[in-house]
């Protein structure tokens, strides 16, 4: 519901005077942070009406870009990236949340903040006013839809076989979609059709194998390979988010097979049950339900909650909480 408002704030132009961003899907979400800048900054006078605090900002520094109007413009914007503003432990919080109950006009500010816990009096100040958004990851139609428009303004194509094979390598972060998808497009050359062949050559191989790897590696507790797998992740700059979550999807699925197989369910219907994309990963994942007991998935998938938490709230790094999710998991 609120992405929709806030489509429909950018349409009409009436913008809330703050907004909270959040949520898995970076590119999306700096997209509108992009469009809700143009619609308030001039680039013109960005120096003086558009504010950035990224990592932290005081209570004082950020009431006072507050309080000071905009130069020759009727609107200003201040950008909070990843500054906490919204956790407990934030200092200055009764300022912070009267900040919020006395607004001026001319002011919109947008918080993009994925540590924050709804509970804090700063937050709740907050959303008297703002309108608070959620970017989760899109739906395989939404990407499948988005991918056929940027193939068709580049003048390309792709049948339906290899669009699957392609969703399937490519993943659900429009990001990491785009970078694949650019890839194929200039691969691809004066040929107006993406082939099935292109999409395993630059994707199945090279992406998808090393993401599989890494649970593949912390499923059969293999120290070694997981360890590459996630120093070669790391090198790809893969995001944190995408890997917990990533390890996440796989290890609820074979959990949730383990329970399957528990209960005698047979094979062809336990793959129907797991609703995975393509066929070898059904396969894949059985295997490894077979080869582990449910008190271990039980265990595992508790461990990947409280990360999940701590990472959000900031209580952990984000690499670091991978790295100390992987070498539980491996014991």
């Amino acid at each position: 519901m609120s992405y929709q408002t806030l489509k429909e704030q950018l349409k009409t132009g009436t913008l809330s005077p703050c907004f909270h961003f959040f949520g898995e899907e970076q590119y999306l979400k700096n997209h509108y942070i992009a469009l809700v800048k143009n619609k308030v900054v001039d680039e013109s006078m960005a120096t003086f009406n558009y504010t950035v605090f990224e990592g932290s900002v005081s209570a004082e520094s950020l009431i006072t870009a507050l309080q000071t109007p905009p130069m020759m413009a009727e609107k200003k914007l201040i950008l909070l990236k990843d500054t906490g503003i919204f956790t407990p432990g934030v200092a200055g919080k009764e300022q912070l949340a009267a900040m919020f109950d006395d607004w001026p006009p001319y002011a919109h500010l947008l918080a993009a903040e994925d540590r924050f816990d709804k509970r804090s009096a700063v937050y709740k100040a907050f959303c008297k006013i703002g309108l608070v958004v959620e970017f989760a990851y899109r739906t395989r139609a939404d990407i499948r839809a988005w991918v056929v428009k940027i193939l068709k303004q580049n003048g390309k194509s792709m049948k339906a076989d290899t669009m699957e094979t392609f969703l399937d390598a490519a993943g659900v972060d429009m990001h990491g979609v785009l970078g694949h998808l650019e890839k194929l497009i200039a691969y691809a050359g004066d040929h107006t059709e993406i082939k099935k062949e292109d999409v395993e050559a630059l994707l199945v191989r090279s992406v998808m194998t090393k993401e599989y790897v890494l649970t593949d590696a912390l499923l059969a507790k293999n120290h070694s390979a997981a360890h590459t797998a996630l120093a070669e992740l790391w090198e790809m700059q893969m995001d944190p988010i995408r890997i917990l979550t990533v390890i996440a999807s796989n290890f609820l699925s074979v959990a949730h097979a383990r329970a399957l197989l528990d209960d005698k369910v047979p094979y062809p219907a336990i793959v129907d049950a797991l609703r995975l994309p393509v066929a070898f990963l059904a396969k894949k994942t059985v295997e490894a339900a077979s080869k582990t007991d449910s008190r271990r998935m039980d265990a595992a998938i508790h461990a990947i909650r409280e990360m999940d938490y701590k990472m959000k709230l900031g209580l952990v790094e984000p690499k670091t909480g991978i790295t100390l999710l992987c070498e539980t998991l491996l014991k």
